[in-house]
């Protein structure tokens, strides 16, 4: 779809699946930019952060379809980097805002069905591990993964998180929430018959 000599890479598609948006190195530093996903048109940049930013692209949607998120890495705490998590209007995208930022390498977010929690992967505790939060309530952080995790995805209904682990393989987590908390039931590796005669 890109044919520029600068590095266009991480691709995402709109929610209506008529456009492609995706990262281009065009300006000496990451900004997102969109196309049409047919060939036609031309590229358009959507959201610039900054130029001193090393990363900067889009990982999914709000519930609604309505609201880009996107991670931005820039250089953080001696020795490491800060990876944040924010959001834009795809109407406004110049109206972007940080969901969660910290010391910590915080990227791959995605929104649950109902638009209430974020599941994303962090590194707060040194290793990546996926982790959920809440869009609206108190900011508690709970880690839904052991052992490492990235990659967060929703079950369509919003009861199950499936992530991959550092090896590679896929594990899924049930997800309930009583009282305005969300309670993660254990981890299980998928792809793998269970024990038995």
């Amino acid at each position: 779809l890109t044919n520029h000599p600068a590095q266009d890479r991480s691709p995402l598609w709109t929610p209506d699946g008529r456009r492609i948006i995706f990262t281009s190195m065009r300006a000496g530093y990451p900004e997102l930019f969109w196309r049409p996903a047919d060939g036609t048109g031309s590229d358009e940049r959507l959201l610039t952060r900054g130029k001193e930013l090393l990363d900067l692209f889009a990982t999914g949607w709000s519930a609604d379809g309505t609201q880009l998120l996107f991670s931005e890495v820039s250089p953080g705490m001696s020795p490491g980097i800060q990876c944040a998590i924010g959001q834009t209007p795809i109407a406004r995208p110049a109206d972007a805002t940080v969901l969660l930022k910290n010391d910590s390498c915080n990227v791959a977010a995605a929104v649950s069905p109902n638009g209430k929690w974020i599941a994303y992967a962090s590194n707060e505790s040194g290793a990546f591990e996926v982790s959920v939060r809440s869009l609206s309530g108190p900011p508690q952080r709970v880690v839904v993964s052991s052992g490492g995790g990235d990659q967060p995805v929703w079950r369509r209904d919003g009861a199950e998180l499936f992530f991959v682990n550092p090896q590679g393989q896929l594990h899924a987590v049930s997800v309930r929430v009583q009282g305005g908390r969300l309670l993660p039931g254990a981890a299980v590796r998928l792809g793998v018959p269970p024990l038995g005669p």
